[in-house]
C-alpha cells in the first residue's frame, strides 16, 4: 500500500494481524510438528509501533466481546517490540521468545543475525511486514532479508508499505517492478483512486481536499488524440 499515512498504515497492519490465519509453517524433518504464527515487522519507528499496538488492542477487545464460551480460548496474535538496548531479548533468549510465536517489531540487523546464525529458521516464519518500501534496493538490506526467507520458505508472505510514493519513481521511471523483484513477489495489485476500498479510505480522512488540474490541449495535440482513437 502506497502513500496512505501513518494512521492508515497502522490500522491496516493491526487489522491484518488480528485476522491472520496461516497453515502453520513446518520444519523439514518434522512434518508432524506445527508451529505458532510468527510475523516480523521491520522498519517501523516508535510512533508507528504505538499506533499499531493501539489498533490491535481495539480489535482484540472487539473480538473478545463478540465471542462467548469456548471460542474465547482463541487469542489474537500478540505484539512485542525487540529493542536494541533490551538485554533480556539477546541471542538465545530472543530465539526462545520467537518459538512461542507472535508478531515482533524488530530491526533488520537483529533479524538477519538470527537467520544467519541459524538461531531462527526461515521455515517457522509466517511472513514479513516491511515499512518504507521506497527505500528497498536490490541486493541490499531488506531485499537480502526477503531472499533469506523465500529461499527456504516459499509459502511465507511479504507485505510492504510506504508513505513516499515519489520515492518509487527514479529518473521518471517507476521502481515498483524493481522493488517486486527484490522482494521476491510474484504479483502486484494496483488499484485506481475510484476503487471502492480506496475511495472509502480517502472519504474517511477528515479535511481531505482533492484538486484536479486539467491542461488544455493544443490543436495539434487534439489531432494526435483523434488519430490515436481511430487506431484503437
Amino acid at each position: 500500500m502506497f502513500g496512505i499515512g501513518v494512521p492508515t498504515i497502522a490500522k491496516a497492519v493491526a487489522h491484518f494481524l488480528s485476522t491472520f490465519k496461516s497453515l502453520s509453517p513446518r520444519v523439514p524433518g518434522k512434518e508432524c510438528e506445527s508451529f505458532p504464527d510468527l510475523i516480523f515487522l521491520v522498519n517501523f519507528n516508535e510512533m508507528e509501533y504505538v499506533c499499531i499496538e493501539h489498533w490491535l488492542t481495539i480489535y482484540a477487545e472487539n473480538y473478545y466481546q463478540s465471542v462467548e464460551g469456548p471460542k474465547t480460548k482463541k487469542t489474537i496474535i500478540s505484539l512485542k517490540k525487540i529493542s536494541n538496548s533490551d538485554n533480556s531479548y539477546v541471542l538465545n533468549k530472543r530465539a526462545d521468545l520467537f518459538l512461542k510465536g507472535g508478531a515482533f517489531a524488530i530491526t533488520y540487523k537483529q533479524l538477519v543475525l538470527d537467520l544467519l546464525t541459524k538461531r531462527l529458521s526461515p521455515n517457522v516464519i509466517s511472513g514479513f511486514i516491511i515499512n518504507n518500501a521506497h527505500r528497498i534496493k536490490p541486493h541490499q538490506s531488506e531485499s537480502f532479508l526477503c531472499k533469506l526467507l523465500k529461499t527456504e520458505n516459499s509459502n511465507a508472505f511479504i507485505k510492504v508499505f510506504t508513505q513516499n510514493v515519489q520515492g518509487l519513481i527514479r529518473q521518471g521511471q517507476p521502481r515498483i517492478v524493481e522493488m517486486a523483484s527484490s522482494l521476491h513477489l510474484e504479483s502486484i495489485s494496483v488499484y485506481p483512486r475510484i476503487n471502492s476500498v480506496i475511495k472509502k479510505s480517502l472519504d474517511n480522512l477528515p479535511n481531505l481536499k482533492f484538486t484536479e488540474h486539467a491542461i488544455e490541449m493544443s490543436p495539434r495535440m487534439l489531432k494526435i488524440q483523434q488519430l490515436l482513437i481511430k487506431l484503437v
